[in-house]
């Protein structure tokens, strides 16, 4: 049950979210109210749509490492870690085929001396590699990104990369939501026109602006889109700007 500190939090944040959106609204109209109470023969008018949607595509990456005092042991540590990750991926659902290892990276290290700097006596190497997963999955995925850590449990360094998360069906749902932005764009400007006296003629043009994926919910915007892989719900904005000829 969520703490009394919680909810009001949670109320806040929707607070927050619903109150720029009204912002953003309040703005559109009246910028093209002044239009229509000029007594102008157009109006320029904003439309904006959305729709929540669900990542269908995740990809994930996770590190592990080893170190030792010579490459021989250091490849051989390196081969044991790999193999302990292999078999917990499989235990996930995940086998060989759907795994892909980078190349080894090797560093050397050297000794540091007293004053801070290193010497060129070498000490030991450090060795990793890095396994990816992409799966349509994405909440098996996040779980697997969360629970991969318990391999340090089996003596194995192993740090976990954020997931990331895509929604394949973005082009074909842009035309829709084009469609959907300029039918309230039209909306907004019957009402301004309604309430002047005046009529709302053709379309004179209309100009897309940028889309933008964000997390759900967000009031995250950018000039040149924004597109979030941090969330598996996310928002796909559209906005339009269309000129009416006003009657």
């Amino acid at each position: 049950m969520m703490s009394d500190k919680e909810q009001n939090g949670g109320r806040a944040a929707l607070g927050l979210f619903v109150g720029a959106g009204l912002a953003v609204s309040a703005w559109i109209i009246a910028d093209a109210a002044r239009d229509v109470a000029a007594g102008r023969d157009k109006v320029q008018i904003k439309g904006y749509a959305e729709k929540v949607v669900k990542a269908d595509l995740g990809q994930w990456s996770g590190q592990y490492t080893v170190r030792a005092a010579t490459l021989a042991a250091g490849y051989r540590d390196l081969e044991a870690a790999r193999a302990r990750v292999l078999g917990f991926l499989a235990a996930q659902g995940y086998d060989a085929g759907k795994v892909t290892l980078s190349s080894v990276n090797t560093m050397t290290r050297y000794k540091t001396l007293p004053n801070g700097s290193m010497s060129d006596e070498v000490t030991g190497y450090e060795l990793s590699q890095t396994v990816t997963l992409r799966d349509g999955d994405v909440a098996r995925l996040d779980r697997l990104s969360r629970e991969v850590t318990a391999l340090i449990k089996d003596n194995v360094t192993f740090f976990s990369f954020p997931p990331q998360y895509y929604f394949t069906g973005l082009e074909g749902l842009k035309l829709d939501l084009l469609s959907a932005a300029t039918e309230n764009a039209k909306a907004r400007a019957e009402a301004l026109a309604k309430a002047s006296g005046a009529e709302v003629g053709p379309l004179r043009s209309a100009r897309q602006g940028v889309f933008q994926v964000t997390s759900y919910p967000s009031t995250d915007t950018s000039d040149y889109g924004i597109y979030d892989t941090s969330s598996i719900d996310k928002a796909v904005k559209a906005v339009v700007t269309v000129e009416f000829a006003i009657k």
